[in-house]
């Protein structure tokens, strides 16, 4: 794969684009790190890390008083940092959701020029088609119609190259599925 031009990565840095899902597996190569790490980061939950807290405690076989209450200290503290992680998360997934409305009130703009009768039918067709999908409520249905959108922005941007016979496929399983979800 050729070398990502600094433009490029400032535009992942700034959230303007994505890299590809092959970049993705490379850098997570190099980083020797999963790609659903570089996405998502550390994606153990609370209950998750609690469950191996507990597990650990159970099997431990001291029984000196020492070692138990540092177990317990160390689950206290566990706590403590999960609820302020949980906490953290929270106010994460409200700034996301600010920063893509502040993104989508920035782009609509193009709805105050005067469009065409043909780019007016357009914007229409497409929210309500994302309104018919929402009402579904499949929610990998609405997932795969954002990676489809998201990998049409890519091409569009030459971020990505257009393959013809693998993109038409992902767009008509997707419609397929769609279909089948009536």
């Amino acid at each position: 794969m050729p070398p990502v031009s600094k433009v490029a990565v400032s535009k992942w840095e700034r959230g303007i684009t994505k890299p590809t899902a092959q970049r993705l597996r490379e850098i997570a190569k190099l980083g020797n790190v999963t790609v659903e790490f570089l996405i998502n980061g550390d994606n153990t939950t609370a209950e998750e890390a609690q469950k191996l807290l507990n597990k650990v405690i159970s099997r431990s076989r001291s029984t000196n008083e020492e070692d138990k209450k540092r177990l317990n200290g160390i689950q206290l503290e566990l706590r403590q940092k999960l609820k302020s992680h949980d906490d953290a998360e929270k106010i994460a997934g409200v700034n996301k959701k600010t920063h893509l409305l502040n993104d989508l009130e920035s782009e609509i703009h193009v709805l105050d020029e005067d469009l065409d009768y043909s780019s007016l039918v357009t914007f229409d067709q497409f929210f309500k088609l994302f309104n018919f999908l929402s009402s579904i409520k499949n929610p990998s249905i609405l997932k795969e119609f954002n990676e489809i959108l998201w990998h049409i922005n890519q091409i569009a941007e030459g971020n990505e190259i257009y393959d013809k016979e693998r993109d038409l496929l992902k767009i008509d399983n997707f419609l397929t599925k769609l279909s089948m979800s009536n």
